[in-house]
């Protein structure tokens, strides 16, 4: 029984997977699409909360200063040679 639940929970995050997160061409709906790079708009330093373990096995939560890039992705569809950009955060470690 438990064999069937993990079939069914593969197949199920197989059908989310291909018809809601995964990238598609805004014109003809391709999966089959390409990435041609990226160019860096804006980079800045940002505060990100972190939780840590300490010795006596409680948490506690601070701040530590981190670099984020702002960049622009670059894509091409290879059905229909559409053309189109995306803007993504990233954090530079």
């Amino acid at each position: 029984m438990d064999i069937l639940a993990l079939i069914f929970g593969i197949i199920l995050f197989g059908v989310v997977w291909h018809f809601f997160i995964r990238m598609r061409c805004p014109d003809c709906n391709s999966t089959n699409i390409t990435e041609e790079g990226y160019k860096e708009i804006d980079r800045y330093l940002a505060r990100k909360r972190v939780t840590e373990k300490m010795a006596s096995g409680k948490t506690r939560e601070r701040y530590i200063n981190c670099t984020m890039s702002k960049r622009k992705y670059f894509y091409t569809c290879d059905e229909c040679k559409t053309e189109w950009t995306k803007i993504k955060k990233v954090e530079l470690s």
